[in-house]
């Protein structure tokens, strides 16, 4: 956010991240195959050293205390370091 904060918004439960590691970029969040629910952050993953310096694409959104989930954001990238 642009404020900063790592606060949840009101009435949010937790976020689900989803991933995957590809060559290209995704064209659907459902090739995410990967994915981590967290009530706190920052959510840490780990990888092996074999994955370093490939590209991982990801995607989160938020889920409230209903069990209801939000919608996607956009797919990210980022590279393994």
């Amino acid at each position: 956010s642009a404020s900063g904060r790592k606060a949840k918004p009101a009435g949010v439960h937790g976020f689900e991240f989803a991933w995957g590691i590809f060559e290209t970029p995704p064209e659907d969040w459902g090739e995410l195959t990967r994915s981590s629910f967290s009530t706190k952050t920052p959510l840490r993953i780990t990888f092996s050293g074999h994955d370093r310096g490939k590209t991982l694409f990801f995607a989160t959104r938020w889920e409230n205390k209903r069990g209801v989930k939000g919608p996607w954001t956009d797919i990210d990238s980022t590279m393994i370091p």
